[in-house]
């Protein structure tokens, strides 16, 4: 299976749940079922949950039907709050909206550490779930890894078709809460839907370590970071690489 199509397939992996215990601390991924590879895409330390008030839509009542959304449901925010322009910490109302404003629909992204080797693992296991073979599988997990990428996906994407490559380029970042530096993502990979029309996720890709040769994020780093904006629209959170541990070990 190509790295493409895996990726494609995590884009589908949308979808809320109730779930008890962490998969990635008590199973191998070899013994994984589907609801524990929905839990680590869509509700685990590598995957964080932001919600929108989507202004760029019709107010609530006259909702239409944007080129970028993609109907499909995003799984509940774990722990953890989200701040920046736009943007509900805890899923809670926006301030337009409690002071009588307009009032607009709301939206979900999840925002996904895509290159580590916990969220890889989900997507295969995933895969295999479906019927890829396995040594296709394995194939794909023993490709190397020399960025960090982080996926962006949603239940509407329409502020990415609105706004260029490069604009966006300037305003994503990553920044370990160590050393506050602000690293703009190398490129930025945008997918979309086999007819062309509907953006299914936008991938930011980052460097793993500096000119020097260092990791960019330390092994003892307590907070990353991650804020992406459209013109007025933001999607900001931070990931918590102490929490970024599975049965294997580290893995951010």
């Amino acid at each position: 299976m190509c790295r493409k199509c895996l990726v494609l397939l995590a884009i589908l992996v949308l979808a809320a749940g109730v779930y008890a215990g962490d998969p990635w601390k008590d199973k191998t991924y070899k013994e994984w079922d589907e609801k524990d590879a929905r839990r680590i895409l869509n509700d685990s330390p590598w995957a964080r949950v932001v919600g929108v008030v989507a202004t760029w839509r019709s107010q609530r009542g006259q909702q239409d039907s944007p080129a970028g959304a993609t109907g499909q449901p995003v799984g509940r925010e774990e722990e953890g709050g989200a701040g920046g322009a736009g943007v509900i910490p805890g899923g809670t109302r926006s301030g337009a909206a409690e002071s009588g404003g307009p009032e607009f629909p709301q939206v979900e992204f999840v925002v996904r550490w895509s290159s580590a080797r916990t969220s890889r693992q989900a997507v295969a296991r995933m895969a295999v779930l479906r019927g890829t073979p396995e040594p296709e599988v394995e194939k794909f997990l023993a490709q190397p890894v020399s960025e960090h990428e982080i996926v962006v996906v949603g239940t509407d994407m329409t502020p990415f078709t609105k706004t260029d490559e490069i604009a966006l380029k300037e305003k994503t970042y990553i920044k370990p809460k160590k050393t506050k530096q602000k690293l703009a993502p190398v490129r930025i990979e945008t997918r979309r839907s086999e007819d062309g029309k509907r953006i299914n996720a936008v991938v930011f890709h980052f460097v793993m370590k500096s000119e020097s040769g260092e990791p960019v994020i330390s092994s003892d780093e307590k907070g990353v970071e991650f804020e992406c904006r459209a013109g007025n629209f933001s999607i900001k959170t931070t990931f918590e690489p102490r929490k970024m541990t599975s049965k294997a070990g580290a893995d951010l």
